[in-house]
């Protein structure tokens, strides 16, 4: 097929990790094209809270790239004329070991760098009318959070990215095949000096033999979001609940966080078969976003299970109660993990980088890592 279209770099892939990479590279001075093969990207990019979160991340160097990354976004949400908060996190605490945990990193020089402080159950209440503070003895309070809209980021980034950087949209468009210096589609073919492939949870389409000694384990998760709610009604920061001592690995080294683990183990061991930690955000549309479960090694099947919507719900209500909990929509999503690396990086040919593996930190981790591959290669 004759060749159509030439660009420096182009991106095959129009999740958040493939828009990152196509906006470093476009403000590199780099003509990029971009291609995706759906009409609106519909992976993780846009099943997910929408919250940038470096209090998820490991300490540490994935810290330290995902702060970069939040700089990034608030440079982003305003030059593209996005929609964002910058909600900070807040922790919930209705039992002793979940303070000893909470209290422990926070009086850390860990804690320090994560930019975290206990609050008392006294000084939520008086500042967060929405928390639930019956049985409530204190929480984290988390200060580097920013909320933006995934659906809208997937939405208007591409085409801000045209418009403002000359990026070329191919979207619609699947990229059958990848060589050295040529991309080619059903329809047309491009030559690229390189390519940088974002495959998100597809580990099957292209570069499938290195993806499949590359240690990736699905995840699959479910998640609700509530109609919208009244106008006056404010959740304020994003909730999470203890069940996320858990979760993230900057707790690990909390004495008590073990104590968490065990007595959840034994009271509640629903919440482990499914992975579940609570954690609840306001959009911009006042809708309230609801989650998540967490099922490792599973196919990645689009299947919802009733009883983890359930058990969201109930979680939810110890934290918050929401003035409605009409449900506008519930899904499931996959990601792929690695068990010890915050990201993949793949290297199949000196042209060619495969990005994927940032398991739950796609949104926190990815406009930073742009920047890492970019400047390294």
């Amino acid at each position: 097929m004759k060749v159509i279209g030439k660009a420096d770099v182009a991106v095959v892939g129009g999740g958040i990790v493939g828009l990152a990479h196509a906006w470093q590279a476009a403000v590199r001075g780099c003509s990029v094209v971009l291609f995706e093969r759906d009409a609106i990207a519909q992976g993780a990019s846009v099943r997910n809270f929408g919250m940038i979160l470096p209090l998820g991340a490991t300490p540490g160097k994935t810290h330290e790239q995902a702060l970069r990354s939040l700089s990034l976004w608030k440079q982003l949400v305003l030059d593209a004329g996005l929609w964002y908060r910058e909600s900070g996190a807040l922790m919930l605490a209705y039992h002793q070991d979940e303070v000893d945990a909470m209290r422990e990193l926070a009086d850390s020089d860990i804690g320090h760098e994560y930019r975290c402080n206990w609050m008392t159950d006294k000084a939520i209440a008086k500042k967060y009318s929405a928390v639930n503070t019956k049985g409530l003895l204190g929480g984290l309070w988390c200060r580097d959070v920013l909320l933006v809209d995934p659906r809208e980021v997937g939405a208007r980034v591409p085409a801000w990215l045209s418009e403002e950087h000359g990026v070329v949209l191919r979207y619609g468009t699947e990229v059958q095949s990848v060589s050295l210096q040529i991309i080619a589609t059903p329809h047309e073919t491009w030559a690229v000096e390189r390519t940088i492939v974002c495959p998100g949870a597809d580990l099957d389409t292209l570069f499938a033999d290195a993806l499949s000694e590359a240690s990736l384990t699905y995840c699959r998760l479910q998640m609700l979001r509530t109609v919208a709610q009244p106008t006056e009604w404010r959740l304020g920061p994003a909730i999470l609940g203890g069940l996320s001592l858990r979760h993230y690995p900057v707790f690990k080294s909390c004495k008590a966080t073990g104590t968490v683990a065990r007595r959840v183990a034994t009271d509640s061991p629903e919440l482990d078969r499914w992975g579940i930690h609570i954690m609840a955000v306001q959009n911009g549309r006042n809708e309230v976003v609801i989650g998540d479960s967490h099922e490792y090694n599973s196919a990645p099947k689009w299947q919802q299970r009733p009883e983890i919507a359930t058990l969201l719900l109930q979680q939810l209500a110890g934290l918050t109660n929401p003035p409605s909990l009409m449900l506008d929509d519930k899904w499931t999503g996959v990601y792929v993990k690695h068990a010890s690396r915050a990201a993949v990086v793949l290297r199949p040919l000196p042209t060619v980088r495969v990005i994927t593996g940032l398991g739950g930190l796609g949104m926190t981790l990815s406009l930073a890592l742009a920047c890492d591959v970019l400047t390294d290669w």
